[in-house]
């Protein structure tokens, strides 16, 4: 039996930020974790990279609360259309 497959890395972490407060990358490693597993690209330095890319592309946003990352308006948007 094959299992699904699994969504774009980028795509899972701002699918993450979709409900609910903004998160670290730490936490955002955690969520990912039951998903990729071992994986290499399951890693803290990935999802800050990620992270920084999505910002680059107006999907995200520091929050206030520190280093946490957020949604933008429009990148709410775009990932509603991405799943």
């Amino acid at each position: 039996m094959k299992t699904p497959p699994k969504p774009p890395f980028k795509l899972a972490l701002a699918v993450l930020l979709m409900d609910g407060p903004p998160r670290s990358a730490e936490e955002l490693l955690e969520a990912l974790r039951p998903l990729y597993g071992a994986e290499k690209i399951c890693a803290l330095r990935t999802v800050a990279s990620g992270l920084l890319n999505l910002k680059a592309l107006g999907i995200v946003r520091p929050a206030e609360a520190g280093d946490r990352w957020e949604l933008t308006r429009s990148g709410r948007e775009r990932v509603l259309r991405a799943i």
